[in-house]
């Protein structure tokens, strides 16, 4: 699982052979959230909501990085 990033305690990762959507997973403590790229929805999981939001602002900030590894890591999802 490559670690892509961490900030405020805050784990940002990409799983290779995942699935689709588009997603990375966020690591706060014991709690886990994977977020859509594409669109910054919750598709399971969640974290306390001050962490939450800025999960949301480094999603906004990194949108496009964060395709372009997860594709790299899923290239069987690559268009």
């Amino acid at each position: 699982m490559p670690e892509i990033d961490r900030i405020s305690g805050i784990r940002f990762c990409v799983f290779s052979r995942d699935h689709l959507p588009p997603h990375f997973h966020a690591f706060y403590g014991e709690y886990e959230v994977l977020v859509a790229i594409r669109t910054g929805e919750t598709i399971a999981g969640g974290l306390p909501s001050k962490k939450m939001r800025e999960v949301l602002e480094y999603l906004d900030d990194n949108r496009e990085d964060l395709l372009e590894t997860f594709f790299q890591l899923n290239p069987q999802f690559k268009l």
